[in-house]
């Protein structure tokens, strides 16, 4: 049973969240450790005691880019009606074959997808 505490005055001690995996893993203190270029400023501005305006300005500019997440993609802003993510080597070349046949069926619905998580190299390797 939840109880709401919120019209109590005084103290509550408010109940932990749980968290999933993947919000442990990427939506922590943590992330910012993903960014390379940003912890690489920040280290520079410790380095010089905080007294190099250019290391700050680099900061800054690193740290906006890390809050608006523009760093985790290169997608382009298409629209893909499925999406397969972590598909390569043989995995991809069944999804391929997959495709394929479902492309050329006679009268197929038309769609558009695209793979994700694998460069273009791994999801075209076969092994």
């Amino acid at each position: 049973m939840i109880y709401d505490f919120e019209r109590y005055e005084g103290v509550v001690e408010p109940v932990p969240k749980i968290k999933t995996p993947i919000e442990e893993v990427y939506f922590t203190g943590n992330m910012l450790s993903k960014y390379e270029s940003c912890t690489e400023s920040l280290k520079n501005i410790i380095d010089t005691d905080g007294d190099d305006e250019d290391a700050w300005d680099k900061f800054e500019e690193h740290f906006d880019k890390f809050l608006s997440m523009s760093w985790m993609s290169i997608w382009d802003g298409t629209r893909y009606d499925i999406v397969f993510y972590g598909v390569s080597g043989y995995t991809g070349y069944l999804m391929m074959q997959y495709l394929k046949r479902t492309a050329l069926k006679r009268n197929p619905e038309s769609f558009t997808f695209a793979f994700a998580g694998r460069t273009l190299a791994k999801a075209l390797d076969p092994s």
